[in-house]
């Protein structure tokens, strides 16, 4: 369930072009039974996956693999 829930929101932070509000987020995903407090549960609680970056959320791999998008693709390949 966890993997699930964490590529929902890793879908929705990635079709998102500007900054999205947590409570926009949390609309986007009631449909799949997420609401604000288990979005910013799984949020907080998987550094891996999600960075807390220019005050928004943010897939950790754009920290990671900035100014290097393709050796960070390696990366998480191999």
């Amino acid at each position: 369930m966890r993997s699930y829930a964490d590529r929902l929101i890793l879908g929705r932070l990635t079709e998102m072009e500007a900054a999205m509000r947590l409570g926009e987020l949390a609309d986007s995903l009631s449909s799949h039974g997420l609401g604000l407090a288990a979005v910013r549960a799984l949020l907080a609680s998987n550094p891996e996956r999600f960075a807390y970056h220019d005050r928004r959320w943010i897939p950790a791999a754009r920290i990671e693999g900035d100014g290097r998008p393709l050796a960070e693709a390696i990366r998480l390949t191999v």
